[in-house]
């Protein structure tokens, strides 16, 4: 590539191509070269006399690349800093990054590192690789019975930095497993700055359709049914004193559960006959309800024994089910796919 070089003398500039980086013009005993790349437009001199470089301002050429170059080298992962309401309280971090977070807010950045990979050994497929803070090995806390943890299929996406309370002072890892049961579950380990615990687990995953942290305290998320079909309802847990390992996340489970709508593919009708209750109790008044090929929901249960369903405009109440499988209707027992048609 050639380059234009401009030679000064006595105040006159000549302008010329040269196939070298630059090239020296002698007159009356004073040289100077002056090269310029022609994609940067940078100039720069060289002054024989001096034996130096000038940026035709007369100034050295900047360090600037040589100071970046060392700021780059400094940063050793993702620094995670806001955690609020605009990003849902956490952060996701690929599985295999370091990030660099305040975990328990002393005003200096924890470098946290988690990595999990395929295994042939592993029993279900994947393992957890490394987990460390500030260099400490902190893998085994992922395997603690007695914080009710214990890592089996773990996510090889990503883990998450979360803020579960902005009143207290610790932010929370969350470490993704898929576990042995067929639900996967979130667990969240906080970081006390000498050591750390399981603050306890929630089912699914950050990210989610109902996966929410809130920032003061609770986690709600999808709660799987028992009762009936395979269904969810939304549930909240809650966090208690940020400091005791017994502080687990408790589920706030009230009376009554709300499902979420739409979760069957088709539409479930009714096969037969059905008595429902007026209130969940086998002595209040019963109503016979005749099959048709009308779509009933399923709007509440206890997650035992009742449910409520609902048709048409008119037609409510509550039926009643020995346990998960047998629907109990005017003294008679029926398998329940023997009375709805279409359940999950």
């Amino acid at each position: 590539m050639s380059r234009k070089s401009l030679v000064r003398t006595l105040g006159i500039t000549i302008s010329l191509t040269v196939a070298l980086s630059g090239c020296a013009f002698e007159n009356l005993g004073k040289t100077e070269v002056v090269t310029v790349d022609p994609e940067s437009h940078f100039m720069e001199i060289f002054d024989e006399d001096t034996l130096s470089y000038t940026d035709g301002s007369g100034n050295a050429p900047s360090e600037e690349g040589d100071e970046d170059e060392e700021d780059s080298e400094n940063t050793d992962g993702t620094i995670i800093d806001i955690l609020d309401f605009d990003n849902d309280y956490m952060e996701e971090v690929p599985v295999g990054d370091t990030c660099l977070v305040d975990l328990d807010c002393d005003g200096n950045l924890d470098t946290v590192y988690y990595n999990a990979s395929r295994s042939s050994i592993a029993e279900y497929g994947t393992a957890v690789d490394a987990f460390t803070i500030n260099g400490g090995d902190y893998k085994y806390t992922l395997f603690l019975s007695d914080q009710g943890i214990h890592i089996q299929d773990p996510n090889l996406m990503s883990y998450y930095i979360t803020d579960i309370d902005t009143r207290d002072r610790y932010r929370e890892i969350a470490i993704l497993d898929y576990g042995a049961n067929g639900t996967p579950y979130t667990y969240f380990i906080r970081f006390t700055g000498s050591g750390t615990y399981c603050l306890g687990h929630v089912p699914y995953f950050p990210g989610d359709e109902y996966f929410v942290i809130k920032g003061n305290g609770q986690i709600e998320s999808a709660y799987d049914l028992h009762i009936l079909q395979n269904w969810k309802a939304p549930a909240t847990w809650v966090s208690g004193s940020d400091q005791q390992i017994t502080s687990n996340f408790k589920m706030y489970k009230s009376d009554i559960l709300y499902p979420y709508e739409d979760q069957n593919t088709e539409p479930v009708t009714q096969l037969i006959d059905l008595y429902l209750y007026e209130s969940r109790s086998t002595s209040s008044k019963q109503t016979s309800v005749p099959k048709s090929d009308e779509e009933v929901k399923f709007t509440q249960t206890d997650d035992s024994h009742w449910v409520y369903m609902e048709k048409g405009e008119t037609v409510k109440g509550w039926f009643y089910m020995e346990n998960a499988d047998t629907i109990v209707s005017n003294g008679k027992k029926y398998n329940r796919r023997d009375v709805f048609k279409n359940l999950y």
